[in-house]
């Protein structure tokens, strides 16, 4: 059960509290986040900074969130996840790069440095497979082995994709698709292509809207509203809270600690 939701904006890491329903600002980080991912060994909450191009890390949870700077990256770094086998951060930056570090920043190297401007990303640790779209023409969702070998082209669609998760239950691919604001979903072989929801027919077009997936529910954001939506049913979104600011990315934590994805 996902008792808590972490959430950036364009000034603050969030935390919003499904149960009370209260919202608590954690740290300021001064930039824009488009990725978060967790280190359920060390517990420490990973995202990249659009703009001041690096890593950072937060403790999660704490009694002193203190932001901690862990490497530097190319231009406007985007989506990030976690190897929690191996211990490595991999994360998409520089228009061509998703490169990877281990979680203390070190040993950082470049995986892949001719991608087609990769951004969102997603790791099936199990299986050995990393998910990424590519927002270069033509622009897809595609994956590959994590040295981004045995790629395969999932999908081919006419806008980008800043965001995806991935159900690990059931072996499914969530995305949203920018501008027409659809979001897709699709089998981990890349079968079984469904469009689950056009955000556009719940009220508008948005930028960049984040997506997670629960055992149970989509999340969603519209500008600063969070929806959680019946995973099965894939209806009647329920709006969770309205932050003043727009939602950039969020991150599910469990209450067990555990990664919820």
């Amino acid at each position: 059960f996902t008792r808590k939701i972490l959430f950036t904006t364009d000034s603050y890491i969030k935390e919003f509290d499904v149960e009370s329903n209260t919202v608590t600002i954690l740290a300021d980080h001064a930039d824009r986040v488009y990725g978060m991912d967790y280190d359920d060994k060390h517990n420490y909450i990973y995202f990249t900074r659009h703009f001041n191009y690096d890593v950072m890390r937060l403790r999660y949870p704490s009694q002193n969130y203190t932001l901690q700077s862990i490497c530097t990256t190319g231009i406007n770094p985007g989506g990030i996840a976690i190897d929690y086998v191996l211990g490595h951060v991999y994360f998409a930056h520089d228009n061509t790069k998703i490169s990877r570090c281990n979680l203390d920043g070190s040993n950082a190297v470049d995986i892949h440095t001719s991608l087609n401007g990769p951004f969102a990303l997603g790791l099936d640790v199990k299986n050995g497979w990393m998910y990424f779209s590519e927002n270069g023409i033509p622009r897809k969702m595609a994956r590959s082995r994590f040295d981004l070998s045995q790629r395969q082209d999932i999908y081919t669609q006419p806008f980008v994709a800043y965001s995806l998760d991935l159900d690990l239950d059931e072996d499914i691919l969530y995305w949203i698709i920018d501008e027409s604001n659809e979001i897709k979903s699709a089998n981990f072989d890349g079968s079984n292509i469904k469009t689950v929801m056009n955000i556009n027919a719940h009220g508008g077009k948005y930028d960049n809207p984040p997506i997670r997936i629960s055992e149970s529910y989509i999340f969603f954001t519209e500008l600063g509203k969070l929806f959680r939506m019946n995973k099965t049913t894939a209806t009647s979104p329920s709006l969770l809270f309205t932050d003043t600011q727009r939602i950039n990315s969020l991150y599910l934590y469990e209450h067990t600690g555990k990664k919820s994805h």
